[in-house]
């Protein structure tokens, strides 16, 4: 049951806590736009020199690359292409990935159910090898585990109750790198213009692992190292994607650079949401410097050897 005019009441009764709210977003859209137009007078070189001048230990966030004075504009770097239809679209797509192998890798896992007895659990990792050439077929595969017992007992000694759950979930993931491991290794002797694009399902800036216990975090912290170097290794790109950052290394970087206080609750999808407008448009390249748990402690060395970049795919959420 739900009585609409008691919602409706109820709405009205916080009415000046919405109207604040929106003046709140609006005042940080103002304060973005004079960021951006400060920042945007600034060379690459000046915005080093400046986070160079960092108290030691302290993480600036991001640091530009030499692309921040290849655009035309702070932080916007145009696409440029425009279809009238879809059919278009696609026929560009193919196009641009012909003759290109990609290979995509993901998991998925079945976590135990407390009400079930025994405990048991499952995962799967499949892949997806695309050569793009209509003389070569496609490869899908996938590996299957279960986990039983004896895998989710808790060795830990720390009682936890979840202990079962994040063993499922950090030996998918582990598993997830492992094999895209491997399959950067069976492309290594090609040469380097027939090497594959490999794609990651998630970020390697693992801030998570800074917020769990050393013995859970090192798994997921040895896995991605060990997977950056391997792409740097065997020379064979490596192209991690998430759908919806909550980040806030641009906006911290700014911050930073202009010497003032991070905006408060604003991350990098409100900061360049009005800047990337059209479909393709991106930020410049930038190298990942966060400032969490695990940089301060010393254990994100890796973090340096990661670009990222934005970009707008779907006008229903920030790029």
């Amino acid at each position: 049951m739900l009585d609409q005019q008691r919602v409706l009441n109820a709405l009205d009764a916080k009415r000046s806590a919405f109207a604040d709210y929106a003046a709140g977003l609006s005042q940080q859209s103002a304060r973005f736009d004079d960021w951006v137009a400060r920042v945007e007078a600034l060379s690459v070189d000046e915005i080093h020199a400046r986070l160079d001048a960092l108290p030691e230990g302290q993480h600036p966030g991001a640091l530009p690359t030499a692309e921040f004075d290849a655009a035309a504009a702070l932080l916007h770097l145009p696409f440029g292409m425009t279809w009238t239809d879809h059919q278009d679209a696609r026929a560009w797509a193919r196009t641009a990935l012909e003759g290109c192998t990609t290979i995509a890798v993901d998991g998925s896992q079945i976590t135990p159910a407390p009400e079930f007895v025994p405990p048991v659990g499952a995962i799967q990792v499949g892949w997806f090898i695309n050569p793009h050439r209509a003389d070569t077929a496609y490869v899908k595969d996938l590996e299957f585990d279960v986990l039983a017992p004896g895998d989710l007992r808790d060795t830990s000694g720390e009682g936890d109750d979840s202990y079962a759950v994040q063993t499922v979930n950090q030996e998918r993931f582990v598993r997830e790198c492992r094999r895209l491991e491997q399959l950067m290794g069976d492309y290594r002797r090609l040469p380097l213009a027939e090497r594959p694009v490999c794609f990651f399902d998630g970020s390697f800036i693992i801030s998570f692992a800074g917020k769990i216990s050393p013995n859970r975090a090192e798994p997921y912290i040895e896995a991605i190292r060990s997977l950056l170097e391997t792409s740097e290794r065997f020379e064979v790109p490596l192209i991690g994607f998430v759908d919806n950052s909550r980040s806030r290394d641009v906006v911290t970087m700014l911050g930073h650079v202009l010497g003032e206080t991070a905006i408060p609750d604003a991350n990098d999808g409100d900061l360049l949401s009005p800047l990337l407008q059209a479909w393709g448009d991106r930020s410049p390249f930038l190298i990942c410097a966060r400032h969490d748990a695990l940089s301060v402690a010393g254990k994100a060395g890796f973090y340096r050897n990661v670009a990222f970049c934005y970009m707008r795919l779907t006008q229903d959420r920030p790029p």
